[in-house]
């Protein structure tokens, strides 16, 4: 029979695939909602463009009705887009202005759902499918002769857990969208808010959306990769399985409490001790084979990465003590115990009030082109100091980005291309990534310089080796000793 090695590492590795998968797909979901962000602005622009005075939005003109021809012309258009059962019926009288961009917005809305129900369908189905495929293939060694079926995968997917099912939420989510940009529409045609002001609420209602897409799409894999070992482990006779909590310090208390504890599966209750527990839960579980089988090894969040990786078992309290402040165990992601990158760091590089001039931006823009970084997403001379922008998914470039050569320390003197490689490898392509920290925390700011060490092209090995130090330098002056991984120790040590 194999190793337990051999069954944590397969299980690292369903967790791996499921959550790559779902990584995927959400970068399309994301694409979505900035289509439909992109496609609702314009319509705004539109009407401000056709219909505002000195004052903003001529309510006059706004209330005027639309011509019966126009009705008409806008109702098969819904008709067309199959939209026409999102709007009331009576918007098939005379409606006017006003009313016809309330309804633009709301179908707009609405196909955006219909868009997300369908990525969402289609990550969950084959999460299920890959996940009940591969668990029977790790335990028995064979490929299964039989697979989830549809029946059964939609099935689990109508099924409601912890409230309602998958549908029902994004539903829940998008409603509320579509009823906050009504508001801001009604409210700013009433109070005569310029466009720009009404961009920016959008685009902010648009953010927070997104933000609860991105939370219910995390949780909804969790639960339908747990729903697959559950189906396997069924099929195969199991009998207990293991509650395994994620081993870094964003992991809730209520997972912690259940970590390494063993639950029989035919008493498996969802949200109590099976995951998830929360929304966001990273939990997971094994099949439990009796204590001659009990694990020797676990799976170990990489803070680098975001991936599972193999260590020597432990339970989540044996991992604190390690890797955390003593004390602090189990509420280490508190913001008491999280400090600004301007706070941590002991210079300040450049002034980031030095104008950058004409010579310094042309050498930067060279210095971003030779390690892969596209010139358009630079902005120099803005935002109070250099840093990427989530918002506007730009980075700001000002005059700390140069070094200050007189100083000792090392993230005084790193290069401006390892800057530039630290916001762009370590923060901009991590936008919406599983790895998710509260921006300008040490923990961000740690994952973002390891990460550019090893994945900017181009740079020097001094500057990926100021780059891994000011990772590990990023956790020590925020309180918490990091175990230098072995890619880390060559890079700095250069053994």
């Amino acid at each position: 029979m194999p190793t337990d090695t051999y069954w944590i590492r397969r299980a690292a590795r369903r967790v791996n695939a499921s959550e790559r998968y779902s990584e995927a797909q959400l970068t399309r979901l994301f694409r979505t909602y900035d289509q439909a962000y992109r496609d609702i602005d314009r319509m705004i622009e539109e009407v401000y463009s056709g219909y505002s005075s000195q004052t903003g939005l001529d309510r006059q003109q706004l209330q005027r009705l639309l011509s019966l021809s126009a009705t008409d012309r806008f109702w098969r258009t819904l008709e067309g887009r199959g939209m026409q059962q999102y709007v009331m019926e009576n918007y098939r009288s005379r409606i006017n202005r006003l009313e016809q961009l309330q309804a633009q917005l709301y179908t707009r809305v609405a196909e955006l759902a219909r868009r997300e129900q369908a990525i969402n369908a289609e990550t969950y189905s084959e999460i299920l499918k890959h996940g009940y495929a591969s668990t029977i293939a790790d335990y028995t060694g064979d490929i299964p002769f039989y697979q989830l079926d549809n029946q059964t995968i939609n099935r689990l997917l109508r099924e409601p857990w912890s409230g309602a099912d998958y549908s029902e939420r994004i539903w829940g989510n998008t409603e509320h969208l579509a009823e906050r940009l009504d508001d801001i529409l009604t409210r700013g045609a009433m109070t005569g808010a310029s466009y720009e002001r009404m961009s920016r609420e959008l685009r902010e209602t648009f953010k927070v959306s997104k933000s609860n897409a991105d939370r219910l799409i995390r949780t909804e894999a969790n639960h339908f990769h747990n729903e697959a070992e559950y189906q396997a482990y069924r099929d195969m006779g199991v009998e207990q399985y293991t509650f395994m909590a994620t081993l870094d310090a964003r992991t809730s208390d209520i997972c912690q409490e259940h970590d390494g504890k063993h639950y029989r599966l035919d008493e498996r209750e969802q949200g109590v001790n099976w995951p998830p527990l929360h929304p966001n839960c990273r939990s997971t579980v094994i099949a439990y084979l009796g204590d001659e089988w009990a694990p020797t090894v676990r799976r170990v969040r990489n803070p680098v990465t975001g991936e599972s990786e193999v260590v020597p078992w432990q339970s989540y309290e044996e991992w604190a003590a390690r890797n955390l402040v003593a004390g602090d165990t189990t509420k280490s992601t508190k913001e008491s115990r999280l400090f600004t990158d301007r706070e941590m760091a002991g210079g300040y590089r450049t002034p980031a009030h030095t104008t950058l001039d004409h010579d310094a931006i042309e050498r930067l823009k060279q210095e971003a082109i030779s390690i892969g970084i596209p010139q358009d997403i630079l902005s120099f001379n803005t935002g109070s100091q250099t840093g990427y922008s989530e918002e506007l998914r730009l980075i700001h470039v000002r005059g700390d980005v140069l070094p200050d050569m007189s100083s000792n320390l090392n993230r005084d003197t790193m290069t401006s291309r390892a800057v530039l490689a630290h916001e762009y490898y370590g923060h901009l392509m991590h936008h919406g990534s599983k790895a998710q920290y509260i921006p300008g925390f040490w923990r961000d700011e740690y994952r973002a310089s390891a990460t550019a060490s090893v994945r900017a092209p181009g740079l020097t090995e001094e500057e990926r080796r100021s780059l891994m130090i000011d990772a590990y330098e990023r956790a020590q002056e925020a309180g918490y000793v990091l175990s230098l991984s072995r890619k880390a120790r060559k890079m700095i040590y250069g053994r």
